[in-house]
């Protein structure tokens, strides 16, 4: 591939995102590639009822994806982001939605929000890889990967526009 090539990035939803299937289905819309892992499991792990964080990582890895997910309890602990995110040079957007909208419904539309908010931005993220953001409406608050696999938290980067 050229230089000059616009590489086609993949917006993986996780199976914590509310509504997977249907924000895919939104963003597609809009022009974006968007699938969800109940996809990749249905395609790749055919017959498996659930599929491991490392086996989406690996399998996120192969075609050019960022994996938004609502998963911080894996994907800010810095083992598994240096087995996972690290080893596999991925891009993790972690979305957080605020308390105050936690209730399920404003939940799903909070993910919702804050995803198309930020679309384009986090699809540019695949440019960075290996990264962890963690995407609010306000912003990005990006994670260091490079000490030795340990994780910490940058200064917030508000981003608008």
């Amino acid at each position: 591939m050229a230089d000059n090539e616009e590489v086609r990035v993949r917006l993986l939803l996780d199976e914590d995102v509310p509504a997977a299937s249907r924000l895919a289905t939104a963003l597609g819309e809009r022009g974006l590639l968007a699938s969800t892992v109940d996809e990749l499991r249905s395609s790749v792990f055919a017959g498996a009822r659930r599929i491991s964080d490392s086996d989406v990582c690996r399998e996120a890895a192969r075609i050019p994806t960022v994996l938004v997910t609502l998963n911080v309890r894996d994907y800010a602990d810095p083992a598994f982001v240096a087995d996972n995110v690290i080893r596999h040079g991925l891009a993790i957007v972690i979305v957080r939605v605020p308390k105050s909208e936690s209730k399920r419904l404003q939940r799903s539309y909070a993910v919702h929000d804050i995803v198309h908010r930020h679309a384009h931005r986090i699809v540019a993220l695949y440019k960075e890889k290996p990264v962890s953001v963690s995407a609010t409406r306000r912003g990005f608050r990006r994670y260091s990967l490079a000490a030795a696999g340990s994780v910490k938290s940058s200064a917030f980067v508000h981003e608008t526009g």
